[in-house]
């Protein structure tokens, strides 16, 4: 993994608690079917989530499968992305999971500026794969 630039003045806290209201104001990308806040509560025992503060602002958290090193959901808000915080939170899941592999599964096609950013740091798309919906 590449951390470049990152912004030493963020903490790092874990969260035992899953809030998934907590971080509705993220606006983030929907994450895909196994990743949606229901399937991370079901599973919470096995999830680790992450959160990333400047000063008492929450700005960003990371959730990952502490067993399987499966991230489930990763997002920065978006007038804190380009400093740095995204990476301490790769940085900070890598040493939790003492350098097992990091997956991340079924990212969505138009999620251009979040596969840039992983592709950076060392990510590789192994399987392009379609995530597809039959309506009526």
């Amino acid at each position: 993994l590449s951390f470049d630039h990152i912004d030493n003045n963020i903490s790092i806290r874990t969260q035992r608690i899953f809030d998934p209201h907590k971080y509705n104001y993220f606006n983030q990308a929907l994450p895909s079917f196994q990743d949606v806040n229901q399937q991370i509560i079901y599973d919470r025992n096995n999830e680790t989530v992450l959160e990333a503060y400047q000063d008492d602002q929450l700005v960003g958290y990371i959730i990952f499968h502490t067993e399987s090193g499966r991230i489930s959901q990763l997002a920065v808000l978006k007038e804190f992305q380009g400093k740095g915080i995204g990476s301490r939170l790769l940085k900070e899941t890598y040493w939790l999971l003492k350098e097992k592999n990091i997956t991340l599964i079924n990212l969505r096609a138009e999620e251009t500026a979040t596969a840039s950013f992983l592709e950076k740091r060392g990510f590789i798309n192994e399987v392009d794969q379609y995530e597809m919906d039959l309506i009526f």
